[in-house]
């Protein structure tokens, strides 16, 4: 609760009810400020100007000793998140009235100082943008100012100068009359040629970016003419007066903004301006005479302190209850043309003076004053407020099992950006997403143009398993030896723990005799090193993005059925699983290699073989070759091999539809290569040749069933090659 704040801002709304009348507010407050700025100043304090810094930290200063609760003296630092900057901290010594800040987020001050940002610094400094916001140590204008006065308005034009407005006679030891021109840079020198020489206080400065500089303020006097309490001067060269734009106002001219098409607004006490009625609010041609709009008049009952332009509109702060022919609590949004009236929906009505605006970049308007309450909510001094009338309300929530870290309920401009939040899983909870499907986090909504409320959902922090299985072959005969390659991953956030594995053997393989082995385990994940039998494992620990291996050998049966060789592989944790099969083809050819093997045969040199009809002449194509018949279901028809062991055969299945032939070529040590199975009718005549294939090997082929079928087989140059046939060996 901000009760002291209440009760500072009431006295201070009762001390100004005295002097000026105050007209009723109206009910209806339209926009509400937006979630942040939010702060608490120590009591009685007042806010007199605010600035943005390119990284969308809000500096603002005044008269005041907290913020927060936190020591702050007269000028502080808001966080772009609208939290006071821990550790920025220039602590003026006296009121901070009016603020500039460059590009790179410098902030210059001027006011009643001599001591700010740790150094000595006479009405006017600059100060560091971020860190402690400590004194540039070489930039010291130094202001003097005849009884007390200070530095009321600053400008900066872009290009390193920096304009100077207040109560002053000498700057940097140059005799400058109320107003000034310095370097933005190095020492803050002052422009020795320019000189306006302006005979009273200066309270408004405003660049047009086309050479010129506004004037505003008490005086009467610029460079020796006339010009009453407002003014046109060169930016450069001397600061020469502009003879003909002179408009003569009757009281002081304190706020001042052009609207970049020749318009120039001025706000302040008067009532008269040019020979015209206009109360404390005017619109001049920036070129001529400065003559007055004619239409333009939005006629304030209080004075207008502060101004801001944005395209269309004119907002302007003061010390007014009605403007525009609306009732206005000291803030109003007018429209730029016409006749200034003010916006009908548009109407925040601050509770006490605004005497600061500025515009944030961000589709908001932020407002500085002696305030307790505005658009309807409690705002000690400082506010942001929509552009226009359209706020929206962003609100996040967190489901089960996590919170939201960051402003849960915030309101923003039309068209304004939302501040960060974060989604917080508990533990053992990842987040998943946003009710409207967003996965970003942290997320923050930009370009709002409609409310935004949603919840952030948290599931389950659970491994995910992931399995592979290989045998490294596409076949295998009996007798033989199948190496299983299993590998177990875990791409989750949390470990598997306990984890189970088992592998399922098919009955073409020989469970009893297979034995396994588990590599890669350590770094958290553990497995059992070995074990006979089926892989089954029920001990695993397996951190998030680590895997497990393991090297399962298995035999086939000598007697195992028909039909491919399907393994498979289960792995869980909890209610987490993973799958993974093999299958491997199981050629059943009965031709020795599942039976005793017919004799080695002869080396080179040794006497004939068996004696037949004679040699098969696999070097040549053979006359036909009549296929024996079946004696078995599978059978090796013809087996050629070379003496240092290479080769080729021959295989049959003898099925009910008809028989099926394939070709395998395989080396001295063991490896096979396997054309496809092809059709033939029983009693088919083939014919079998090994065609030359170059120095290193030759190519053998079948024909007859309508297919060749063709395989590379090595052979030394020279070799002898052997017959297996009609179960005898005939040599070549």
């Amino acid at each position: 609760m901000r009760i002291t704040g209440l009760l500072r801002t009431f006295a201070a709304l009762l001390v100004l009810s005295l002097l000026m009348a105050a007209a009723p507010v109206a009910a209806q407050f339209a926009p509400a400020p937006l979630t942040i700025p939010n702060i608490e100043l120590s009591p009685g304090g007042v806010l007199w100007t605010v600035a943005r810094q390119p990284d969308g930290g809000i500096v603002f200063g005044g008269y005041f000793t907290s913020v927060n609760g936190v020591e702050r003296r007269h000028i502080a630092r808001l966080l772009p998140n609208g939290e006071l900057d821990p550790d920025w901290n220039p602590s003026a010594n006296a009121l901070v009235r009016t603020l500039a800040v460059d590009g790179s987020g410098a902030v210059f001050a001027g006011g009643s100082f001599d001591v700010i940002g740790n150094r000595g610094r006479n009405r006017v400094a600059k100060l560091e943008g971020s860190g402690a916001g400590a004194a540039d140590a070489s930039w010291n204008a130094a202001v003097l100012t005849p009884n007390g006065g200070g530095v009321a308005a600053l400008a900066l034009d872009g290009n390193g100068a920096l304009y100077i407005g207040g109560d002053f006679t000498n700057i940097g030891g140059f005799a400058r009359q109320y107003v000034a021109k310095v370097s933005a840079t190095g020492t803050g020198s002052v422009d020795a040629s320019w000189n306006p020489n302006v005979n009273y206080t200066v309270e408004a400065l405003a660049l047009d970016g086309a050479g010129s500089l506004y004037l505003g303020g008490n005086f009467f006097l610029v460079g020796g003419q006339s010009h009453e309490r407002i003014a046109k001067v060169s930016a450069g060269g001397t600061g020469a007066v502009n003879a003909s734009w002179n408009p003569s106002a009757d009281a002081s001219v304190s706020a001042l903004a052009l609207d970049g098409s020749g318009g120039v607004y001025a706000g302040g006490l008067f009532t008269t301006i040019s020979g015209q009625s206009r109360n404390y609010i005017t619109k001049l041609a920036g070129s001529g005479n400065g003559a007055v709009d004619a239409s333009w008049n939005p006629s304030a009952n209080g004075k207008v302190i502060t101004l801001a332009v944005d395209g269309g509109a004119v907002f302007a702060g003061g010390a007014f209850t009605n403007i525009g022919g609306q009732t206005r609590g000291h803030i109003a949004k007018l429209t730029a043309g016409g006749s200034g009236a003010a916006d009908a929906a548009w109407n925040p009505s601050a509770d006490g003076n605004v005497h600061g605006l500025a515009l944030d970049g961000n589709g908001a308007l932020l407002a500085a004053g002696i305030f307790a309450g505005i658009g309807g909510a409690v705002r000690d001094n400082l506010a942001a407020l929509s552009l226009d009338a359209q706020v929206w309300t962003l609100t996040y929530a967190a489901g089960p099992n996590g919170t939201i870290n960051g402003g849960t309920s915030q309101t923003v401009a039309n068209h304004g950006n939302g501040s960060a939040v974060t989604a917080m899983p508990d533990s053992g909870y990842v987040f998943s997403q946003w009710s409207d499907g967003s996965t970003a986090n942290p997320r923050t909504d930009t370009n709002v143009t409609a409310n935004v409320d949603v919840t952030a959902n948290f599931v389950a922090s659970l491994p995910n398993l992931s399995l592979t299985i290989s045998a490294g072959r596409t076949y295998v005969r009996y007798g033989q030896v199948l190496n299983y390659s299993v590998t177990l991953s875990n791409t989750g956030l949390v470990s598997a723990n306990p984890g189970t594995i088992a592998m399922t053997l098919p009955p073409q393989l020989n469970a009893a005799a297979a034995t396994w082995t588990c590599t890669n385990g350590g770094n958290g994940a553990q497995c059992t090193p070995a074990g006979s039998g089926a892989l089954l494992d029920n001990n695993l620990v397996l951190p998030g993005s680590r895997s497990l291996s393991w090297l399962v050998s298995v035999p086939v049966r000598a007697d195992a059925p028909g039909g491919d060789v399907v393994t498979t592989v289960s792995a869980n944790a909890g209610a987490v699983t993973a799958n993974a099969g093999n299958s491997t083809i199981l050629v059943l050819m009965r031709n020795g290699f599942e039976t005793a093997d017919p004799a080695v045969p002869p080396e080179s040199g040794e006497p004939p073989c068996a004696s037949d009809a004679g040699p098969v002449p696999i070097d040549d194509a053979s006359g036909p070759f009549t296929l024996p018949p079946a004696a078995s279901p599978f059978d090796t028809v013809l087996l050629a091999r070379r003496p240092e062991g290479s080769g080729w055969r021959i295989e049959r299945a003898n099925l009910a539809d008809g028989a099926r032939l394939q070709l395998i070529a395989f080396t001295a040590d063991g490896r096979e290569s396997a054309a496809a199975w092809t059709r033939v009718d029983a009693g088919a005549s083939l014919t079998v040749a090994a065609v030359d294939a170059g120095a290193d090997g030759s190519l053998p082929w079948l024909d007859g069933s309508g297919a060749a079928l063709r395989v590379f087989v090595p052979r030394p140059a020279g070799g002898e090659v052997f017959v297996w046939r009609a179960g005898q060996w005939h040599c070549r």
